[in-house]
């Protein structure tokens, strides 16, 4: 099976608006505690989901993870049937690396920043790229880290698929701290500014 372009992009454009239908969906929940408050008798399930939502928030804004490097989940990036999904679908896969690449990342102590683009309307193929890190760099994938937008790590379930897929925050002091830890920085130049510059 080989699906035309036009199938790809019309399955893609779909994956996309459920997306961001769920998202807001979940955002919107955080609304949820202010109901609570409002209505006296709003009853049994709406306060638990109301616990719920403010003991998730509450470990969120505590721990956060985005900050430092302990957000990898390697088998997630992997393995997880909806990435290797995507990966079969787009027919993913990583360029081969020059062979200088691959001699230096074997050396004790080797460092990169990488630039990896275009960044597009929404960088999805970020969480393809985590799980197949091995193969072009094998010695020194785990020592990865990918900055993303601070905004993706306050929406619940984007946090999570941000944070599992290797992501730290892209504010300059925790890439230097990744840095200073000897690990290395993938980068996606463009951003907002080249979200909205996208063209079909």
């Amino acid at each position: 099976l080989n699906p035309s372009f036009g199938t790809k992009l019309a399955a893609f454009t779909l994956c996309t608006a459920i997306y961001a239908l769920f998202t807001v969906a979940v955002f919107g929940s955080l609304l949820l505690p202010i109901y609570a408050l409002m209505t006296p008798n709003a009853g049994l399930p709406v306060y638990v989901l109301t616990a719920m939502i403010v003991s998730y928030v509450g470990t969120v804004a505590t721990l956060r993870t985005e900050l430092k490097m302990h957000g990898k989940w390697q088998w997630f990036a992997k393995h997880a049937p909806n990435i290797t999904f995507m990966r079969r679908y787009f027919e993913f896969e990583v360029a081969k690396v020059p062979l200088k690449l691959r001699e230096a990342e074997k050396k004790e102590g080797a460092q990169f920043i990488i630039p990896i683009g275009p960044h597009g309307v929404d960088s999805m193929f970020r969480l393809l790229i985590e799980g197949v890190l091995d193969e072009a760099f094998p010695t020194m994938h785990q020592r990865i880290y990918t900055l993303a937008a601070s905004v993706l790590f306050y929406l619940p379930l984007v946090r999570e698929l941000t944070l599992w897929t290797g992501c730290v925050d892209a504010r300059r002091s925790v890439a230097e701290n990744v840095l200073r830890k000897g690990n290395s920085v993938l980068v996606i130049p463009g951003g907002e500014a080249e979200q909205i510059r996208t063209v079909y």
